[in-house]
């Protein structure tokens, strides 16, 4: 009987594991005007700080709302929201170079 147990415990390991970070987001920086990633961007959550890929990607998990604070090169910083849920997997995250300021989530 107890091998049972001990199995079912062994299976669930790894679910109970992803439980605890949080859901998987894929954030993907992109230029505001022209859409094409911004390679490289430094996204700094809750302190932590993440360098995005060439191709602007970047991976967290969360279980509640964030900031996203970005830098890059040419490009004005930016704090922006991400939320779990709801099916979205995937955010695009938008930056703008010079001083024009917008903030947002492009899904």
């Amino acid at each position: 009987m107890y091998r049972i147990f001990a199995f079912l415990f062994i299976a669930m390991l790894p679910a109970m594991a992803m439980a605890q970070q949080g859901e998987k987001i894929k954030c993907k920086v992109v230029d505001g005007e022209t859409f094409k990633p911004v390679k490289y961007a430094v996204a700094t959550v809750e302190g932590i700080k993440d360098t995005a890929s060439r191709k602007g990607i970047f991976i967290i998990y969360i279980h509640n709302p964030v900031q996203v604070h970005l830098e890059a090169e040419g490009y004005e910083p930016i704090d922006i929201n991400v939320q779990p849920g709801a099916g979205k997997n995937e955010q695009y995250l938008k930056m703008y170079r010079g001083t024009r300021r917008r903030h947002g989530i492009v899904n």
